[in-house]
């Protein structure tokens, strides 16, 4: 039931275009079919507004408990990756954001895709992370959202509150961990949706109407999807923004993605190396955050595959 996207390689793009033209919506299942009760998976029913009719679409999520056999260490990579920068912004806006498939974002991701695009190890490893890092009672921004978050479980009792944004409004009416939530391209505008000064008005895509501020958060998470973002010191300076002082941005990455829709600087060398390189340029060049840190949390164990990493940084 659970789809998972294409690695971001060269010679997978057929398949990536391939997967794109598949149907990723799922009709419900038999009721006899049920996982329910599996600690690996939540099996439950959503109902999205997709195309003026009501769905009834059966998903699976992972919890995060995964397979007793993994181990999910972790690598300092810091020191090896950011003992130095660039002396000035070292990207070109016209050359190093450019993408094969300059389509609009909003068409691209019309159709929605409530699959996961890196494999269950994977999203356990990043689960724990989230756990052992993300204080009880926080503010959480989750951008780039999508049907699932990758947080544990409990998050939505344990937090304060969790917004979501998101290019599609059907993925993040989905998500079951979000407080509330906000359609919002980032490539069409790199501003998030919380103002400088009340009273803030309220979103045609939004659940609610937001009040919030700036320095309303004290964690602001991306999954695998900085790559994609055209604009991408804008946006890192509007997390800095949204943050409180003391807040942190927690970057997660792995090697898949839409190879088309991926910009240039991020195409042009595909080593993980490369692409932690690139998320910490962004923190360091946005300003207000202290060094940022990288850590390789790639679960280890039988049937694990995806690499996981996180690049981080805590606001001034």
């Amino acid at each position: 039931m659970v789809g998972i996207g294409g690695p971001c390689r060269r010679g997978a793009l057929a398949a990536l275009l391939a997967a794109q033209a598949a149907p990723p919506l799922l009709p419900a299942r038999a009721r006899g079919s049920s996982t329910v009760g599996e600690p690996r998976y939540q099996q439950d029913t959503v109902s999205p507004l997709y195309g003026g009719k009501r769905l009834e679409l059966l998903v699976r999520r992972f919890t995060g408990v995964g397979d007793p056999a993994w181990t999910y260490p972790r690598r300092d990579l810091s020191s090896r990756l950011f003992a130095t920068f660039p002396p000035k912004w070292p990207y070109d806006a016209a050359e190093s954001f450019r993408r094969i498939d300059e389509q609009p974002d909003a068409a691209f991701y019309e159709v929605p895709r409530l699959v996961y695009h890196i494999d269950e190890a994977s999203v356990c490893a990043l689960t724990r992370y989230y756990d052992d890092t993300i204080q009880d009672g926080s503010d959480v921004l989750d951008i780039c959202s999508s049907w699932v978050s990758h947080y544990p479980l409990s998050f939505p009792e344990r937090m304060r509150s969790i917004v979501g944004t998101g290019i599609s409004e059907v993925e993040l009416s989905c998500n079951t961990q979000l407080s509330s939530f906000v359609a919002s391209d980032l490539n069409d505008s790199p501003k998030l949706p919380f103002a400088d000064k009340a009273p803030l008005a309220r979103s045609a895509h939004s659940t609610t109407q937001f009040p919030r501020l700036r320095q309303s958060f004290d964690v602001v998470t991306c999954v695998v999807s900085f790559d994609y973002l055209t604009k991408p010191l804008e946006v890192m300076r509007e997390i800095g923004r949204v943050l409180r002082p003391g807040g942190s941005v927690i970057l997660s990455q792995s090697n898949r993605c839409f190879y088309t829709k991926a910009v240039g600087v991020w195409t042009e060398d595909m080593s993980d190396a490369a692409h932690l390189r690139v998320l910490g340029n962004y923190i360091h060049f946005a300003g207000p955050f202290d060094t940022p840190r990288a850590y390789d949390i790639s679960p280890q164990g039988p049937g694990t595959r995806d690499p996981m990493y996180i690049v981080e940084a805590k606001r001034i």
